[in-house]
């Protein structure tokens, strides 16, 4: 495996030969396979260090070692971190996985304009790093195996555990079209290197359109909302237009959508008869708002879990190439699209 490469369903397949609904039953543990069947696909999840979901009932023993590894966890903006509904599962999940795991964990304050290491990291066998820059985790990388949730950074040395935002999207946005929408607006610009959250987004979105030969609308790319402020801002701009100039679907990620949401309330317009709005991520309160948003779910527990079973099997494995890897995200169909 080279250096950088991603790691999801997809690849499992290949290595197998199963398809990727015969590799997910196994990852998920749901589903009937043969023993046979189980067992390659295990031989290769073990291969690339791809995460299982926990066995029903229960988290399973802590492995056996000879001590117990101590992981940092180190934050980004912790206090605003804890209360935002996104990023605080995922923090609480890594803590509850280090437990359950056998490791020690250890929450680590390293401010993000200071690039000098603190010197308890070097007390740590790894780094797990959540909603943090690039520089920091390169720097930690060159001293420590180092694992980034819900981000990656090519070239960093870290492995980066992901949610497929992009094929996730892509799913949404093909759902979309089969229901008749052709005006499709995406609230999420494209910006850096075209592998972060919103430019997986936009691109996702686009490959949808393209596999379906959909020339975009003039309005497919909207504006940039990274909260619910700004959706509502420019959902009610495109949806002050003529009838017949209005984007007949809004994407965006979860807190963006709430806005479009409420601006389609304000203006009068119907979802999801007028207006067709899916957002991304799946965060609790879309479950709660009317109507409930449809929405690209990341399991944020599962995606923690990952995280810390990539790390156990990077401290076995030091010297394997680092990798990107991909979590599935299912489409979760509710009341708005």
């Amino acid at each position: 495996m080279e250096n950088g490469a991603d790691v999801n369903l997809k690849t499992l397949a290949m290595a197998t030969g199963y398809s990727i609904s015969t590799v997910s039953r196994v990852v998920l543990g749901r589903g009937e396979v043969s023993d046979a069947t189980r067992e390659k696909v295990k031989t290769a999840i073990e291969k690339f260090g791809y995460p299982t979901a926990p066995r029903p009932g229960g988290r399973g023993r802590p492995r056996k070692r000879d001590r117990r590894p101590a992981l940092a966890v180190v934050c980004g903006q912790h206090a605003e971190v804890r209360k935002n509904p996104f990023f605080a599962p995922i923090l609480s999940g890594l803590l509850n996985a280090c437990a359950e795991l056998g490791c020690e964990s250890v929450a680590f304050d390293w401010p993000k304009e200071q690039l000098e290491v603190p010197q308890g990291l070097y007390d740590t066998d790894g780094v797990l790093f959540v909603n943090y820059a690039s520089e920091h985790v390169r720097i930690a990388a060159e001293r420590r195996p180092t694992i980034t949730v819900d981000t990656y950074y090519p070239g960093s040395g870290a492995d980066g555990v992901v949610p497929d935002y992009r094929h996730g999207t892509f799913e949404a946005v093909k759902h979309l079209l089969s229901k008749g929408h052709r005006r499709i607006s995406v609230i999420s610009g494209q910006r850096g290197d075209g592998e972060d959250y919103y430019s997986q987004l936009h691109d996702g979105a686009r490959r949808a359109l393209a596999n379906a030969n959909v020339e975009p609308w003039e309005d497919f790319l909207a504006g940039m909302a990274t909260n619910s402020q700004e959706g509502y801002a420019i959902a009610e701009r495109l949806l002050a237009r003529p009838e017949r100039q209005r984007p007949t679907a809004i994407i965006g990620n979860d807190h963006a959508s709430l806005g479009v949401l409420r601006a389609a309330h304000d203006a009068r317009v119907k979802v999801p008869d007028d207006l067709a709005v899916m957002g991304v991520d799946d965060i609790e309160l879309g479950q709660f708002v009317t109507p409930r948003l449809s929405t690209v779910r990341v399991d944020k527990e599962m995606l923690a879990r990952a995280a810390v079973e990539r790390m156990l099997w990077r401290l076995a494995r030091p010297a394997q190439p680092s990798c990107r890897l991909m979590l599935d995200c299912p489409l979760v169909l509710r009341d708005s699209a």
